[in-house]
């Protein structure tokens, strides 16, 4: 089985290949409709979009919260922002985690280059790095290779 990150949520594909297998060969195409298959699937999917909307949501109000705990739970949420925004099937989950990744992004590279080199330029190089961090995850559903 092929490894693959993006989930098909459409059952029009899953319907085409079946059909495609039994098609010319005399024997019956198997009900997908009623299938543990499609149960499995469609629970899968349910999940996502709840776990979609909890991460989303949950890492815009850890950034909006006062004390900075974006910059401590950024390697944690930096990573499964950039899932959702590469497994999302809707745009405006895509572009919503690409905009809460790149200002977790910035306030994250902007927290370190104020310990390093205080008050030059420190938040200059952290817009730089929370606008890279958006552009890429915006453009990472490019990069996954389809079999």
């Amino acid at each position: 089985m092929p490894s693959r990150l993006l989930i098909d949520y459409s059952d029009y594909t899953l319907r085409n290949r079946m059909a495609s297998r039994y098609e010319g060969t005399g024997k019956a195409e198997p009900s997908v409709k009623n299938s543990l298959l499609r149960t499995s699937r469609v629970l899968l999917v349910a999940l996502f979009r709840a776990t979609r909307v909890l991460l989303v949501v949950g890492c815009a109000v850890i950034l909006t919260s006062i004390g900075g705990a974006a910059i401590y739970a950024s390697p944690v949420t930096l990573p499964l922002l950039l899932l959702v925004a590469m497994n999302s099937p809707e745009r405006r989950w895509r572009i919503a985690a690409a905009v809460v990744g790149g200002l977790t992004a910035l306030e994250a590279v902007w927290a370190v280059a104020w310990q390093l080199w205080p008050q030059v330029g420190s938040f200059a190089i952290g817009a730089l790095a929370g606008v890279v961090c958006t552009v890429g995850m915006l453009k990472s559903r490019a990069l996954i290779v389809e079999p």
